[in-house]
């Protein structure tokens, strides 16, 4: 009879003990503690950390809505030594994987009020940035702008907000050969850049 009770006696503190551990430790297993002196213990529990990243590509001007790059021939000058225009800050590139950057011009002429003038290669596209950076990069004039895609920038490091200065020019050569002679006037065309992910 004793030693039943003793029996039930221990059931009881077990019972007791796994209770008191349970409200001590919360969710911890037992398997987890690890005993270092009498009296100490060292509690541990493993929890995952997931981290998802997503691809990411984003390409945007930063010339403003309604504002275009303008050219102007307007002088012996112009013509004998051409024209150029730097934009700072023009466009700005996101990715978070290697990119190349990529023009082409939407028509095969500049136009005015709808009549072909000039073809759209009479246009230059350069990048000034020195601070672009990638394994195997290349960095790519465009002499002469054409309807299918040019390269402008290939392998290109990942970046974040990265701005690119871009240069717009309209040799000597190209304004003798293929503008003189046109009438006054504005003529106009559109580039479209495009971002690709590597």
């Amino acid at each position: 009879m004793n030693s039943v009770r003793k029996l039930r006696t221990s059931i009881i503190s077990s019972i007791a003990l796994a209770i008191c551990l349970l409200i001590l430790t919360s969710t911890v297993s037992a398997q987890n503690l690890v005993e270092k002196d009498p009296g100490t213990t060292l509690s541990h529990i493993p929890i995952p950390v997931a981290v998802e990243v997503d691809d990411f590509i984003s390409l945007s001007s930063n010339i403003g809505t309604g504002l275009q790059v303008n050219l102007s021939l307007k002088n012996i000058d112009d013509y004998e030594n051409g024209v150029s225009l730097n934009m700072p800050n023009h466009i700005v590139v996101s990715s978070n994987q290697r990119f190349s950057l990529l023009a082409r011009a939407a028509y095969k002429d500049f136009t005015s009020a709808g009549s072909p003038a000039f073809p759209s290669n009479i246009l230059g596209i350069q990048i000034k940035n020195t601070d672009i950076s990638g394994t195997g990069l290349s960095l790519q004039n465009i002499p002469g702008l054409e309807i299918n895609d040019q390269v402008l920038i290939e392998n290109a490091a990942p970046s974040i907000k990265k701005y690119l200065n871009i240069e717009y020019s309209i040799s000597s050569k190209n304004a003798i050969n293929k503008i003189l002679g046109i009438g006054g006037g504005i003529y106009t065309n559109t580039i479209i850049y495009t971002l690709s992910a590597l």
